[in-house]
Order: C-alpha cells, then sequence, then structure tokens
C-alpha cells in the first residue's frame, strides 16, 4: 500500500520552480596519465582491439592491430633506371 505522502505528492505534484543559482566550481582533480603498453599484430580480417589495462587514472592502453592483406608485387627497375636512381641519390 502506498504511503499518504508519495500518494498526496503524485497527485498534488505543482509545477517545476526556476532552475536555482549554478554552485561554486569544485577543486581540480589529479591529472590522469595515459601510456601504451603492447602493441601486437592480429590476424587479417579481425578487428582493431585497445585494452586499457591499467587503471581510469594510469591507463595503459595495449593495441592488437590486424595485418593488412599482402600487395602486389611492383614492376621493378630496369638496370638504367637503377644505375640513374643511384647516381641521383648520390
Amino acid at each position: 500500500m502506498a504511503s499518504l505522502s508519495s500518494i498526496l505528492s503524485s497527485t498534488f505534484q505543482g509545477d517545476t520552480g526556476p532552475q536555482g543559482p549554478q554552485g561554486d566550481q569544485g577543486p581540480a582533480g589529479a591529472a590522469a596519465t595515459i601510456s601504451v603498453g603492447t602493441v601486437s599484430t592480429g590476424d587479417p580480417g579481425t578487428n582493431v582491439n585497445i585494452v586499457n589495462t591499467g587503471t581510469s587514472a594510469e591507463a595503459i592502453f595495449s593495441f592488437t592491430i590486424p595485418k593488412g592483406a599482402d600487395g602486389a608485387d611492383g614492376a621493378g627497375l630496369t638496370t638504367n633506371e637503377a644505375v640513374a636512381l643511384a647516381i641521383a641519390l648520390g
């Protein structure tokens, strides 16, 4: 059974009043730190995975980044192109 005060407050509740003044600013909190833990290669086609192995105040993010697909082989350089490049690079 509902109490008399809950019945009265839900039945006879008036309009919401005006917003009050903003309160004082609180004290500054401690600065958090972020560092990188491990970085490893995942299987192709999997998603990137980032895990905080630390705390919310001292985060240590470990990353697993999937291996990309192999690219196509390049055309390569002819002997003359390789010599010209070597000369140009000094």
